[in-house]
């Protein structure tokens, strides 16, 4: 007799983690998603229980609650997660402490839940959101880009430590991903002005690369394959531009990567750009030489 694989998706109310519940659900699994706010949304295929992933007594009530409904936990996908844009030098200590309670102790807190279970049952997978941004720098994602770092280190460690109670650790590192969290990105209260110009254009690419990025689905159809996977790699890079951009970050000298970030975000400054180009025009003397 075959057991019903039992998955937990924090952060499951939209984006990502609504479309990996979704595709989980129709297909046999059984799912239950968490939100903070859970009354704000309508009925979905899958139950989508209270879960503050900042309170320890939130997460252990939940965890809970699966535990008495379910009697297991197979899968955990870490998914919750929020973002933060501004300069480095914008930032206060207090929004950078909100951004890594969410996306690196609030994962922290979830798995420390859930591992019980999984030693317990010699088993389980537990798959981690992290980003681009996991592997490289991001202009006025300082805080944001710091967070996914912390968890791949700490992501890789447990995987090693785990491993010998038959559970499974991997990341999942998408790049840009069209959802509804990418138009509503918090920014910094505190902004210098000294900054405001290429901020803004940073933020022009930005917001036109999620608008154009992928689908939901496409990330959920990977963790789809890594659950049904027998023995999950650590990382697994979703989108031509991730995987071109991973590439290219082992690959290319850190002066030329540099570059080529500073050209893709459109960082250089315009008036030095024009600068350059006057520098190389023929002056009025020099075209009546000609």
């Amino acid at each position: 007799m075959t057991t019903t694989r039992v998955v937990l998706i924090t952060g499951a109310a939209t984006g990502i983690g609504q479309a990996t519940a979704d595709l989980l659900s129709a297909q046999g699994y059984r799912v239950f998603g968490t939100s903070r706010t859970p009354d704000r949304y309508g009925e979905r295929a899958f139950p989508l229980l209270e879960m503050d992933v900042h309170s320890d007594e939130s997460v252990a009530h939940a965890v809970q609650y699966v535990l008495a409904q379910a009697g297991r936990i197979d899968v955990l996908l870490n998914n919750a997660g929020t973002g933060l844009a501004g300069a480095s030098e914008e930032t206060r200590l207090s929004e950078a402490r909100t951004v890594f309670e969410t996306n690196f102790f609030g994962v922290m807190r979830v798995t420390n839940a859930v591992l019980p279970i999984m030693r317990k049952l010699r088993s389980g997978k537990i798959i981690t959101m992290s980003s681009a941004g996991g592997f490289a720098g991001m202009p006025f994602r300082a805080l944001y880009v710091a967070s996914k770092f912390a968890l791949e280190g700490y992501t890789e460690s447990l995987r090693y430590e785990v491993k010998p109670f038959g559970i499974s650790v991997s990341l999942v590192e998408p790049g840009p991903v069209s959802t509804p969290a990418a138009e509503v990105v918090p920014h910094v209260s505190h902004e210098i002005a000294a900054y405001a110009a290429s901020r803004s254009r940073f933020t022009d690419r930005f917001n036109a690369s999620m608008r154009q990025g992928m689908s939901p689905l496409r990330v959920a159809r990977v963790i789809r394959r890594i659950i049904e996977q027998d023995a999950p790699h650590l990382r697994y890079t979703v989108g031509a531009q991730a995987t071109m951009l991973a590439l290219l970050r082992r690959s290319m000298p850190q002066g030329g990567f540099e570059m080529l970030m500073r050209r893709l975000f459109d960082l250089e400054n315009k008036a030095k750009r024009l600068e350059k180009v006057d520098e190389h025009k023929p002056s009025s003397r020099e075209l009546e030489n000609n």
